[in-house]
């Protein structure tokens, strides 16, 4: 997963996932972007490239949350977000979603 901010990519790694948002943990030495700032998230889920727009709503060391703006993100790609995050969530359940 990386993370496009002022054209430049910052590999990430997932730690949490929301049906609103991201906590993603820096890969790189200079750290993750600021709070507040505007960034798109990109990466593939249930098959689809995904590029989600959002804002840095927290960080802490190399630790930061991802507000996604999905009202704003195409169907499609809003569609395959929403399918990848009710899998994960569902993963492990004794009984269907």
């Amino acid at each position: 997963m990386h993370i496009h901010r002022t054209r430049r990519d910052l590999p990430v790694v997932v730690r949490e996932v929301s049906p609103g948002g991201l906590g993603l943990v820096c890969e790189e030495s200079n750290g993750p972007v600021a709070p507040d700032a505007q960034v798109t998230v990109q990466f593939v889920a249930g098959g689809v490239e995904l590029e989600l727009p959002g804002r840095v709503a927290w960080r802490r060391d190399d630790a930061f949350g991802v507000q996604l703006r999905l009202e704003i993100a195409p169907q499609r790609h809003r569609r395959a977000y929403a399918r990848w995050v009710v899998d994960l969530l569902c993963a492990g359940e004794p009984r269907p979603c």
